[in-house]
């Protein structure tokens, strides 16, 4: 069994408009396959028939799957370059075993940022100005809760904790 949803065109009219709302009912597409048995014997045979078979299928364009809109700001997009775990990871290792004994230097966090980062990591998944980068910096370093949030297990939680203090930052400093 196959399940997928009628397509429908809808028409919006002025009428439409003025009402502010929509409403569309969804109804699903049931489509039985056919059963297919692969037997040990001659598979090559079998699958070239079977090639030969699905090209005489019609398969319509798969209207279903999400776009990426890539006029939207990288900001409204989601993070979507990412972190450079290998370089966090190297630059962690010396970093303690456990948070009771410390065996190294403390990292500030914006020494750690700006080693793992580059700027269009903070301009484009963080919407800061470039000009700011440095005074988001000191933020985060006046604002870091501890320093497990370093750790290599901690890498979600750190990602999460920039993200939250990127929004509270441009609130403060009134920035779009």
């Amino acid at each position: 069994m196959a399940l997928s949803y009628n397509l429908a065109r809808i028409i919006i009219d002025q009428q439409t408009l003025d009402r502010g709302r929509l409403v569309v009912e969804v109804t699903e597409k049931v489509t039985a396959l056919e059963e297919v048995v692969v037997g040990p014997e001659n598979e090559t045979a079998f699958i070239k028939l079977k090639n030969e078979e699905f090209k005489s299928y019609y398969y319509e364009i798969d209207r279903g799957s999400t776009v990426d809109n890539i006029a939207q700001p990288m900001s409204v997009r989601g993070l979507q370059n990412g972190l450079n775990f290998v370089s966090l990871f190297k630059l962690l290792r010396g970093a303690p075993k456990t948070e009771d004994q410390p065996q190294g230097p403390q990292l500030k966090l914006s020494e750690l940022l700006v080693r793992v980062y580059d700027d269009s990591f903070f301009t484009q998944d963080l919407a800061l100005p470039g000009s700011l980068i440095p005074e988001f910096l000191v933020y985060c370093d006046q604002h870091v809760p501890t320093q497990s949030l370093l750790l290599k297990k901690n890498e979600f939680e750190l990602i999460d904790f920039l993200v939250a203090q990127s929004n509270q930052f441009k609130a403060m400093m009134d920035v779009q």
